[in-house]
């Protein structure tokens, strides 16, 4: 049972190698499929709960869009229910931004433009971010934008939306997501990457 505890859940046919994030949606994971040792990315949803609507389940499973990181399986574990995506490669924008600086306008608004195009894609399957932040972002050495954890929030009713300056006001005040809450994400992502400071810090 300890070693359990170190190592994280137990997901037959994954091997986790190290937990990288945590936000109320669950934890975020590194790990490998077991037979292909393809490298993937693992979220644990927290256990309990209504189980999601199949059909937004299979929505969730169909998007493909090359500024989306796809979602290859959803299903159940002892520790939860989890989605298994693709790794992406590149860094995170707040990663981006650490190290770069603030951006050009004219890259900052390419970055958010390919992020745009990629919710544009999940919007018509019905699916919405709601959760969007620089963390959501991630970029590779040829500028490549890709968004992670496309309708997430979808499979989390009951989680409260994340508190912060990348949040819509509506969202903060207990309201749904939906796409002008991505809208304002983008918005706020936007002024971050063009000063490199968060938006309620900007005079």
């Amino acid at each position: 049972e300890r070693r359990r505890r170190e190592c994280g859940p137990q997901i037959d046919g994954l091997h986790l190698e190290a937990e990288v994030a945590r936000d109320p949606f669950g934890v975020v994971h590194h790990a490998r499929e077991v037979v292909s040792r393809r490298p993937v990315t693992v979220r644990v949803l927290e256990p309990g709960g209504t189980p999601p609507d199949p059909a937004r389940v299979e929505k969730l499973l169909l998007v493909r869009h090359r500024n989306v990181v796809p979602t290859l399986a959803y299903a159940a574990s002892d520790a939860g229910p989890y989605l298994v995506q693709d790794r992406v490669a590149g860094e995170r924008a707040d990663q981006w931004i650490a190290r770069l600086g603030a951006l050009s306008e004219r890259i900052a608004v390419a970055v958010v433009l390919q992020a745009a195009k990629g919710l544009r894609e999940a919007a018509f399957q019905g699916l919405v971010h709601g959760a969007l932040t620089p963390c959501s972002l991630f970029i590779d050495v040829a500028g490549n934008v890709s968004v992670t954890d496309v309708g997430v929030v979808g499979l989390c009713p009951r989680a409260a939306a994340p508190e912060g300056p990348y949040t819509a006001p509506e969202r903060l005040a207990g309201g749904a997501a939906d796409a002008r809450a991505d809208v304002f994400s983008l918005g706020a992502i936007l002024c971050f990457l063009v000063t490199a400071r968060e938006p309620h810090a900007v005079a």
